[in-house]
């Protein structure tokens, strides 16, 4: 059993209407029928999904050959009278092995085997396995815990020491989401951060990020007397929503956190769903005070280096710290605890750190020297 999901296909829904959506199924489908054998069967199981049926296959090469010609046969364009359509699809398989195999069986994990499928990117095709089943209930587990810790208030935040290399001292913190997990210890972000963006969580957490890192910001600005600036990653999701500069601008004004002070972490990434609506939401993001910063991976740069994307910041209406100009790098040290960070900001540091690495959060006061 081979089950298909068309990758993307709600944007062709969204932007020329269900009508032309279901002029692309059907066309889709007699497609489908044309690429199998007499002795296969396909059908519609609803939205974009397909399920195809093959009778007693000879060995599992004969399924892949035929869900590679299915692949092809979707990603060759469509021309219609709506236009030219060019799809890709996530195809599951599952093969009935055991006497005690059923229909229902072999399309729960055609289904499993699909979405991985669909996970790895757009038109591959996953034959199942029972390490499949696993790790899908893994994910399932992972994504019900991670409800529960949002709601339990089992997510915490950390802050990476930024680091302006032209004067040794602390410019900015960037707050790291942290997932302390009652029974497992400590959760890698890469095992539910992917899991909170599918699932919508990632709203709910950049929330509750974005209120802390404000709260904690603000409290060292008055501590220390200085603008020191708050670095909070948002996601695309966070983005889509026209809402979003309102509900920041909520946030700096119960936190006392400046505005100007506040530094959202973007990529491109957040153009992929609607360009025009996330540069709206950036530009009123700008009117409130709030700066923008371009994520550049594991070693921050604010800013990009290359003159093309200061460009894109600079449309963003993007601007650089006093401190820092355009393409020169800063040092960012490994995340550490609210009493590191407080206890780092009350001296420079030593000129003998410029250009090093520290490697940990106790390094850090051995570099500090009074001022």
């Amino acid at each position: 059993m081979l089950m298909l999901d068309l990758d993307r296909f709600k944007i062709i829904n969204d932007s020329l209407g269900h009508a032309v959506g279901d002029e692309v199924l059907v066309a889709l489908g007699e497609r489908l029928r044309e690429a199998l054998r007499p002795s296969d069967t396909v059908a519609r199981l609803g939205g974009d999904e397909f399920v195809v049926v093959c009778e007693l296959p000879d060995d599992v090469h004969q399924v892949v050959e035929l869900a590679e010609r299915i692949g092809c046969a979707v990603s060759k364009p469509l021309r219609l009278d709506s236009g030219e359509h060019v799809l890709t699809a996530s195809i599951g398989i599952a093969i009935a092995e055991l006497p005690s195999d059923t229909s229902a069986s072999l399309l729960r994990d055609a289904d499993v085997a699909m979405y991985r499928a669909k996970h790895r990117g757009p038109g591959r095709y996953e034959l199942y396995d029972s390490s499949l089943r696993s790790q899908v209930l893994a994910r399932l587990n992972t994504e019900t815990e991670l409800r529960q810790a949002l709601e339990r208030d089992e997510l915490c935040v950390e802050y990476q020491p930024i680091i302006d290399l032209a004067t040794g001292r602390p410019v900015a913190t960037e707050a790291l989401v942290r997932w302390e997990h009652p029974l497992h210890g400590r959760v890698p972000p890469l095992d539910f951060i992917p899991i909170a963006e599918e699932t919508g969580l990632i709203v709910a957490l950049g929330h509750q990020v974005l209120r802390r890192a404000c709260e904690q910001g603000a409290r060292w600005q008055r501590q220390f007397g200085c603008p020191l600036q708050t670095f909070v990653n948002v996601s695309g999701s966070q983005i889509a929503n026209p809402r979003f500069p309102a509900e920041v601008a909520g946030v700096c004004e119960q936190s006392g956190l400046v505005a100007g002070t506040l530094r959202l972490e973007v990529t491109e990434s957040v153009f992929v769903r609607d360009g025009e609506r996330a540069l709206f939401v950036l530009n009123d993001l700008k009117d409130i005070g709030v700066k923008l910063a371009h994520a550049m991976g594991a070693h921050v740069v604010l800013f990009p280096t290359s003159p093309g994307k200061t460009e894109d910041a600079k449309r963003l209406g993007g601007e650089l710290p006093n401190s820092v100009s355009a393409g020169k790098r800063v040092m960012i040290s490994c995340p550490v605890s609210v009493t590191t960070i407080s206890s780092s900001m009350r001296a420079a540091l030593h000129p003998s750190v410029e250009g090093q690495n520290v490697s940990s959060a106790k390094t850090i006061p051995g570099l500090i020297s009074q001022e």
